[in-house]
């Protein structure tokens, strides 16, 4: 995870993605000229240099965010429309904008829950890195982290792939927590009273930030939920970036969807029993993003709040934490049902569980030059 706080980005509108396939794009890919709207020269941000690494050197001012404390009747006085503000790609991380976009899922979509899923209208005033695809084992295990182990899946959940490429899983949202922490010279979370060792359980008696908000958090981190869905559905608002869910008539258990069947690993085509596979086998999404859906499920970290944000609109949400909330994870696991891996559906878990379908994504708050 790239932990730099002032990232370039290329300027680059992205409006569609027209060559999206299981084929790795190439480091700093931009689309074709008739479909974007250059402001920044230089080189991408996402060009490796001989030797691999990326070139920090090449940094562009941000465009502003748009303007408001946070409070509903400053942000009702914006227009939310839908706003491409420029993506770019890297080597391991997507940048993406501040934007506006519709969190939730719309009326009639098949599996929405109409009241934890009415829409609402969502600011998110900071742009932020994500990491293109889920934290592998091999990542974890560089840290001098031990893997998790002992992990029975009960029924509706994965077993567990173990090619040190696939995303490591089991951990509980403190040991996420901890792996964000590890990963920055700046951490985000103050752990306190904990007990175990990272990939054993580890659970902690108090969590608290380090700056006001996680979205002022320079160094690694998780991602809001308004974050992470505003990355998975990449401008849509269909159930998948890849379309929309056919509904079931009667249907339960698993059920095949073929516009998830690209995406995402879950019930109908990870395997019998259903496993995790190992990152970047399914298609990238708009967003240069593996496995948004499917695959392993991720933590957030903001509570589950089973009635949802409230009417809206609102700005920056979920930007507090809590050791004792309910935990929430998003985009479904190798065992989900397709209703579960849709961009809306939201998962309550307690923080303190070990589940083999349950892995991780980092983000970084990308502060402007000033």
């Amino acid at each position: 995870m790239n932990t730099a706080i002032r990232l370039g980005f290329s300027g680059i509108a992205l409006l569609i993605c027209a060559s999206c396939g299981t084929s790795e794009p190439p480091a700093g890919e931009v689309l074709p000229a008739e479909d974007a709207a250059v402001t920044e020269d230089g080189p991408d941000p996402g060009d490796a240099g001989p030797d691999g690494s990326k070139d920090s050197s090449h940094e562009a001012e941000l465009p502003d965010a748009p303007q408001g404390d946070g409070e509903p009747s400053d942000v009702k006085q914006r227009v939310c429309a839908e706003q491409h503000f420029p993506s770019s790609y890297g080597n391991d991380d997507t940048n993406i904008y501040p934007a506006c976009f519709q969190m939730g899922s719309p009326a009639g979509e098949h599996g929405r829950d109409p009241v934890g899923e009415a829409q609402v209208e969502t600011w998110l005033e900071h742009a932020f890195s994500i990491q293109v695809h889920e934290v592998t084992r091999a990542e974890w295990q560089a840290l001098g982290l031990a893997l998790p182990a002992g992990l029975e899946p009960a029924e509706g959940e994965p077993e567990v792939c173990t090619d040190p490429q696939c995303p490591v899983t089991g951990l509980t949202w403190f040991e996420a927590l901890f792996f964000a922490n590890a990963e920055s010279g700046d951490p985000c979370y103050a752990l306190a009273d904990c007990v175990g060792e990272p990939g054993t359980g580890m659970t902690c008696g108090s969590v608290t930030l380090t700056r006001a908000s996680v979205y002022d958090c320079v160094g690694p981190r998780l991602p809001t939920s308004a974050e992470w869905e505003h990355a998975a559905r990449a401008w849509t608002q269909t159930a998948y970036y890849t379309g929309d869910i056919a509904s079931q008539d009667g249907g339960a258990g698993c059920t095949a969807q073929a516009a998830l069947e690209p995406a995402g690993w879950y019930c109908a085509n990870a395997g019998s029993p259903p496993i995790t596979h190992a990152i970047k086998t399914k298609d990238f999404s708009p967003f240069w993003l593996y496995d948004i859906l499917g695959n392993a499920a991720e933590w957030v970290s903001d509570d589950y709040v089973p009635g949802g944000y409230g009417p809206g609109p609102v700005s920056d949400p979920g930007g507090q934490v809590s050791a004792s909330g309910p935990g929430q994870v998003r985009g479904g696991h190798a065992a989900s049902q397709a209703t579960e891996c849709r961009a809306a559906a939201r998962q309550q878990l307690p923080k303190s569980a070990r589940h083999p379908g349950v892995g991780l994504r980092l983000v970084s708050t990308v502060f402007p030059l000033q």
